[in-house]
């Protein structure tokens, strides 16, 4: 099997986890996370149902890295290995461009939102112990960590937009 003959399944596998990642991350930043805030405390604790019971969080890091890699795998392929004349072109230099932005909102993802998304269960954790006295504390805690969530989410969604718009318009520059 040739390099190339792999092209087909880097489209697959680039297509599938690429669509539930910058769906997910949509659908959160502009939906789930803005509800989650007005139910104040009870959307907080809906969070937490969802990365526990769901698994969100690991699934959308798992597709997140397979999106990731496999387009890795379509620019070698469509680059014949990363030749230099390939990323000249406006459609190779589009592609690199959103390659690039890709790697920004992967890492974005993992240090921003993955820390906040483990301090907000452990701070669910506490308040289901029975914090006593720093109840109110743990809650304001959770009130900043979702703004924080929120805020962060909504600029991966854009910088994803971007990545969007590039991969779609490489083709017709």
């Amino acid at each position: 099997m040739q390099y190339s003959d792999l092209m087909p399944y880097y489209r697959l596998v680039h297509l599938v986890a690429a669509t539930f990642w910058v769906g997910a991350n949509f659908f959160m930043a502009c939906f789930l996370y803005p509800a989650a805030k007005a139910a104040g405390e009870r959307g907080s604790g809906f969070l937490g149902i969802i990365a526990r019971i769901n698994g969100l969080p690991f699934w959308m890091n798992v597709s997140a890295a397979l999106t990731v890699l496999s387009g890795v795998g379509l620019l070698s392929v469509l680059s014949s290995g990363f030749e230099g004349r390939f990323f000249a072109a406006p459609y190779g230099a589009s592609l690199l461009v959103a390659t690039a932005l890709t790697l920004v909102a992967y890492f974005h993802g993992f240090l921003v939102l993955r820390p906040c998304g483990m301090k907000m269960g452990a701070l669910g954790g506490q308040l289901a112990a029975g914090a006593g006295d720093a109840a109110e504390g743990l809650r304001k805690q959770m009130r900043e960590t979702l703004d924080r969530m929120s805020s962060a989410s909504r600029q991966e969604a854009f910088i994803l937009l971007i990545v969007l718009i590039l991969m779609v318009m490489a083709k017709f520059l």
